[in-house]
């Protein structure tokens, strides 16, 4: 019109009148006739990119902390005792007693708190059903735990109202490793000096009905997930325990594991889940 006209006195007018038709719209409506093709694809534009949340957000923003932090052994040797809490707090629970047989033993992928949680997400779909360690930085201690669930929940509240197709295309993975199945098996750098191994509550179990914080666990052992039906629980120390339930525990690798192989990796399974 401006251009056609060559009346420049136009420009503001108009310019008024397309933020206030714009205010309108967005009132009666969620986007435009613009927006709305690239809505129907499972994008908006006009909320936080799922990519961006993924590749900014850091796992020491999600995880949950150990107090104080567990030491990792020099040259994947086997750490020093120093007892076992739901906490972590590093309090001695007693002679060593396990409440139920132990279902699950393998070598935990390591995690460090500076990733993103694009490739932590990764990590944890492949290797880690119970969570996984977070390292420091320089490798040297072991800072938290991280589980999908409460990654998935920081995305969620990181960037809630957006499509879950935009973040499982950002999310997709490239692996660069030679033999792929392989490395599906076998953590590519697991955790030096410490195992997961999971323990079933049993009826029989002199655990079953009681708080985390009453049963005696191995020691140098550290709480880390309860797993009930479907839903992944925190160790907090008042949780009941209930037959069916199954515990994992954080614990110094033995020297003569079964579960490692010549290589340094591998996993034993006691059942089948």
């Amino acid at each position: 019109m401006v251009e056609m006209s060559g009346d420049f006195s136009l420009t503001l007018p108009v310019m008024l009148a397309v933020a206030i038709a714009s205010t309108i719209s967005r009132a009666l409506s969620y986007g435009t006739i613009y927006t709305t093709k690239l809505l129907r694809r499972g994008t908006d534009i006009d909320r936080t990119a799922p990519w961006r949340a993924l590749q900014d957000m850091k796992l020491a923003d999600v995880m949950r902390p150990f107090r104080p932090a567990l030491p990792v052994p020099p040259d994947g040797g086997t750490p020093a005792a120093q007892g076992v809490s739901p906490d972590g707090n590093g309090t001695r629970p007693g002679p060593e007693a396990i409440p139920g047989p132990v279902t699950y033993r393998h070598d935990p992928q390591a995690l460090f708190a500076s990733e993103s949680l694009g490739q932590t997400l990764r990590q944890l779909e492949v290797y880690g059903h119970d969570g996984l360690p977070v390292l420091s930085a320089d490798g040297q201690q072991i800072q938290g735990w991280a589980t999908s669930a409460g990654v998935l929940r920081a995305l969620a509240r990181q960037i809630s109202g957006t499509h879950d197709e935009t973040a499982q295309a950002q999310a997709a993975a490239e692996w660069d490793h030679v033999d792929g199945k392989a490395a599906l098996r076998h953590p590519p750098t697991p955790l030096p000096g410490y195992q997961v191994i999971e323990i079933a509550i049993t009826d029989d179990s002199p655990a079953a009905g009681r708080n985390l914080r009453d049963v005696r666990w191995p020691p140098a052992s550290t709480l880390v997930s309860v797993l009930r039906g479907r839903r992944l629980h925190a160790p907090d120390p008042d949780f009941t325990l209930a037959p069916g339930d199954r515990v994992s525990l954080l614990i110094p690798a033995p020297t003569d594991s079964p579960s490692r192989n010549p290589d340094g990796r591998g996993r034993e399974h006691t059942a089948s889940h």
